[in-house]
């Protein structure tokens, strides 16, 4: 199998493979039947319900993992981007089972790996097996930091509350005054269970009363009731 010079690096940095060598990756992507798969913008990698044994690198593209309705509407749980990897969570459960669809935001390169060879001894080195295991165990504990952030988001009184939330929560990940958040509007407001309308209001009057400075996805937070609160709770 064959990488791009960007590829290659996206391995490198991706969070399964960090620290290890480009020899040892080549090694383990043979051993684990790893593939490439190319998906077009709109396209479905796979369904709620279906049974998902594979791990996925994404190379290019971004994806979003959704619940699907039958009237054609859908909530937007996490957007992935270059690098991130897909179905750790449901490969590593008994059953397998997906409680989610992961649909294309755009084209999309994504590699593959079976689950089977870090499940099973002997597919793979055992010092090695038991390290990437350890690697995917701390990824899935981020993941579940991450939604309990979006749980405390959604359980919020306002729209107002849960805008500031989130996006003091992206304040602190980047470490920037200013700063880029991964959705469109549609997005946005689709992530925060609100109309786009509504959304856009509601981030008007708060440019309005001074807390917000934004252009598209780039926000700044100038001041926030809502962090002096928490501050003076601490």
């Amino acid at each position: 199998m064959k990488f791009t010079k960007r590829e290659k690096e996206i391995l490198r940095q991706c969070w399964f493979f960090k620290e290890m060598e480009d020899q040892e990756i080549v090694t383990f992507l043979k051993q684990s039947n790893s593939y490439c798969k190319a998906y077009g913008k709109g396209e479905v990698i796979f369904y709620e319900g279906d049974i998902v044994n594979q791990i996925g690198i994404i190379l290019s593209g971004s994806c979003a993992i959704v619940k699907l309705y039958p009237d054609g509407s859908e909530h937007l749980f996490q957007k992935l981007s270059v690098g991130y990897l897909t179905g750790v969570e449901i490969a590593c459960t008994n059953k397998k089972f997906s409680p989610y669809s992961i649909c294309c935001l755009e084209d999309v390169k994504l590699l593959t790996f079976s689950y089977q060879c870090l499940e099973q001894k002997g597919m793979i080195e055992e010092s090695k097996r038991v390290w990437l295991q350890n690697r995917l165990l701390q990824f899935i504990a981020s993941e579940n930091i991450r939604k309990y952030y979006k749980i405390n988001i959604l359980s919020t009184r306002s729209l107002r509350e849960r805008i500031l939330l989130y996006l003091e929560i992206q304040q602190r990940k980047k470490a920037t005054e200013q700063f880029e958040i991964p959705f469109d509007r549609n997005q946005f407001a689709n992530y925060l269970c609100v109309n786009r309308s509504a959304l856009s209001k509601e981030l008007a009057h708060m440019k309005r009363d001074g807390i917000l400075k934004y252009h598209k996805n780039k926000f700044q937070i100038l001041g926030c009731e809502l962090s002096r609160q928490n501050d003076e709770q601490h």
